[in-house]
């Protein structure tokens, strides 16, 4: 079973990369080495990723622009939303379901991290 999966239908959006690593990866992607890793592996700078402090609920945060990027670095999140070109978003799952969205009209893309809290609390719906 491969570490990376990607999804055949997004493959053909160009303007789009998107990856899963699974508990197989050959680094623990939960640290800031892991991701260091990760993000070098795919030629990255690693300012531009953001991965919000998980919390279990419906808070979503949207990067708009490089100042907001700036200031998103740090923040608590269950879902991101951006339009921002070379900026990596993720979320980090167990036992909760991730979803990535994606509007190819307008490049905007967003991750959601899905547990029974968020999707009780519409999560899902109020990204889209």
């Amino acid at each position: 079973m491969s570490s990376i999966l990607h999804f055949k239908i997004l493959k053909h959006f160009h303007q789009l990369s998107h990856c899963l690593t699974t508990r197989h990866y050959e680094r623990d992607i939960t640290t800031a080495q892991g991701q260091e890793y990760f993000l070098k592996s795919y030629q990255f700078d690693q300012s531009n990723f953001i991965l919000p402090k998980q919390v279990h609920g419906s808070e979503i945060q949207v990067v708009k622009n490089e100042d907001s990027l700036l200031n998103k670095k740090q923040f608590e999140a269950d879902a991101v939303i951006t339009n921002q070109m070379n900026v990596w978003i993720g979320i980090l799952v167990a036992d909760c379901f991730p979803i990535l969205m994606f509007e190819p009209s307008v490049n905007v893309i967003a991750v959601i991290h899905a547990g029974w809290r968020g999707v009780e609390q519409n999560i899902h719906l109020k990204v889209l």
